[in-house]
C-alpha cells in the first residue's frame, strides 16, 4: 500500500490522541493551504483503505432530530501499524479526547504565529509517568519555548470537563504535590508545573475553589485557566 507522507503524518496524529477532527487534521498538517479540499480527500481515501474510521455520533434535536458530529479514528488497516492488540472500532465521541487536541491545535497556532517553539510534547500514555510511587498521568504535557520572553516553559496539562468530582481532583494533586517533594527522583532536568485547563468559567471558579482546600500546595506550582485562554495565557 502506497503513502504518501502526508497520509503517515494523519494516521501518526491519529494514533496519538486517539480520536481528531477533521478540523484538528486540517489545522494541524494542511494548515499553509487556503483550501479544505486536500484534506477533505485524503481523509476519504484514508477511510476507503481502511487507514481511518469515521466516528458519526447524532446529537439531541427537535422533531427532525438532530445534528451529526463525527471525528477520525483509526480503521482496522491501520491499528495493525500502531498495536498488537486487537482492533475494536470506537463508536462514540469522545469530548475530552477531542479537548485535548484542541489544546495541541493552539499550541501549533501559536507556534506558526512565532511566538512559541513547540521543543516536545507527549500525549497519554506517553505523558504518563511515575515519581517516587506517584502515578502521574496528565492529558498532556508540553516543552515550550516562549520567544519574547526567552523562557522555557514545561507544563503537565490537565484538561477539565468538569466530570471528576472534588475528592477525585484533591487525590489528584496529592499524587503532584507528593510527586514534587520526591523531584530529586524525576528524570529530566525541569521539573513541570501543573495548569488545568477548564471548559468553561464556571468550572475553572469551582477548580480554583477546590484548590485552595488543598493544603501546603506551593504558589505557582498548580493553577487553573480557561482552555480557551491558553496558550495565550503565557504570553
Amino acid at each position: 500500500m502506497q503513502l504518501l507522507a502526508r497520509d503517515r503524518e494523519i494516521l501518526n496524529l491519529v494514533s496519538r490522541f486517539s480520536q481528531l477532527s477533521s478540523g484538528h487534521i486540517d489545522a494541524l498538517i494542511f494548515s499553509e493551504l487556503a483550501s479544505r479540499t486536500p484534506c477533505s480527500n485524503a481523509l476519504r481515501r484514508l477511510t476507503g483503505l481502511g487507514l481511518l474510521h469515521r466516528v458519526n455520533q447524532m446529537l439531541p434535536g427537535g422533531a427532525r432530530g438532530g445534528s451529526q458530529r463525527y471525528c477520525y479514528a483509526l480503521g482496522p488497516n491501520a491499528w495493525r501499524m500502531y498495536s498488537n492488540t486487537r482492533y475494536r472500532p470506537q463508536r462514540t465521541l469522545n469530548p475530552h479526547t477531542l479537548a485535548i487536541a484542541d489544546a495541541y491545535v493552539a499550541i501549533k497556532q501559536a507556534e506558526r504565529e512565532k511566538w512559541v517553539d513547540v521543543l516536545t510534547y507527549g500525549t497519554e500514555p506517553d505523558s504518563w509517568i511515575d515519581v517516587a510511587g506517584a502515578d502521574l498521568r496528565p492529558d498532556l504535557y508540553v516543552e515550550l519555548g516562549l520567544r519574547e520572553k526567552r523562557e522555557r516553559v514545561v507544563l503537565w496539562l490537565e484538561v477539565d470537563m468538569g466530570s471528576e468530582r472534588q475528592k477525585q481532583i484533591l487525590e489528584k494533586v496529592d499524587r503532584y504535590k507528593y510527586a514534587l517533594e520526591h523531584s530529586a527522583e524525576y528524570p529530566l532536568d525541569v521539573f513541570p508545573s501543573v495548569l488545568f485547563l477548564a471548559c468553561d468559567e464556571a468550572r475553572a471558579d469551582e477548580l480554583r475553589t477546590i484548590l485552595r482546600r488543598a493544603p501546603q500546595t506551593p504558589e505557582g506550582f498548580i493553577s487553573v485557566a480557561l482552555l480557551s485562554s491558553f496558550p495565550q495565557l503565557l504570553r
